[in-house]
């Protein structure tokens, strides 16, 4: 028991914010995308986002719901990765996904069925949360599973407001994640100057920020094409893969 717990905490990552449109989702894709072109390993995005867009940002978004998928793991049917492919949508750059979010009424029992079945058989796994972090019992079931956390902002004020209350909130919530939580900085112009302001007071809560800088391609929103971002946006979804470490995940 203690090492499959051990091994969960390896695997997972929650991505973070309590405010939507800072580029959470996208974050995820890329970061996903990153760490399976890294380290050559099966990547898995969860979305548990109500009615959320995963599905929306990845070239297939074919595959199953996060509700079809638990009810196929409960009766048995997925024994090994081969099988679980077949549920899953993917981007053609490594990353899978569980792309179509959930429905009001997919519980936390849902979400663990699914949670587990993908780290027994997936290398790493990223969760796209929603943004009620008090009161939604998937996001509480996540950040109990995850062994790091990206927490994301851009340089609004709104937005780092926002950041600055997730992180308090993980503080609370999961103090071992808060300690060694990433901040994933979301540059939406062209300016820098907002921008290096912003890292700064991101970064004296603890955390190591991220840059990500703006990107045309990131804002229509649409399928993210690994090939046409920018090379400084694929170099800052590196350094997040990079700082996703095994052996410092929090316990």
């Amino acid at each position: 028991m203690i090492a499959d717990r051990n091994r969960s905490l390896q695997l997972h990552t929650v991505v973070l914010s309590c405010k939507g449109g800072v580029g959470k989702t996208t974050t995820a894709v890329g970061l996903g995308s990153a760490l399976a072109l890294l380290r050559g390993e099966r990547v898995v995005a969860v979305d548990a986002n109500h009615f959320g867009t995963l599905a929306g940002r990845v070239h297939d978004a074919s595959g199953a719901s996060l509700s079809e998928l638990a009810a196929d793991a409960d009766a048995g049917r997925i024994p090994d990765f081969s099988s679980l492919r077949g549920y899953l949508g993917h981007n053609g750059g490594g990353l899978h996904t569980v792309g179509h979010g959930r429905s009001p009424s997919t519980g936390a029992s849902e979400y663990e069925a699914v949670a587990g079945l993908i780290e027994h058989h997936a290398d790493a796994v990223l969760t796209d949360c929603g943004t009620d972090l008090d009161r939604d019992p998937v996001i509480a079931a996540a950040v109990a599973r995850a062994g790091r956390a990206v927490v994301v902002a851009d340089p609004t004020e709104d937005a780092l407001s926002a950041a600055e209350k997730t992180l308090a909130w993980l503080g609370e919530a999961h103090a071992a994640l808060a300690r060694t939580a990433l901040i994933a900085l979301c540059q939406r112009a062209s300016r820098t100057q907002r921008t290096r302001a912003a890292a700064q007071r991101l970064g004296a809560h603890g955390g190591t920020v991220v840059i990500v800088p703006f990107d045309r391609h990131l804002q229509k929103n649409g399928v993210v094409d690994q090939r046409r971002l920018r090379r400084a946006t694929r170099s800052a979804y590196t350094r997040l893969a990079e700082l996703i470490s095994p052996g410092t995940a929090a316990s």
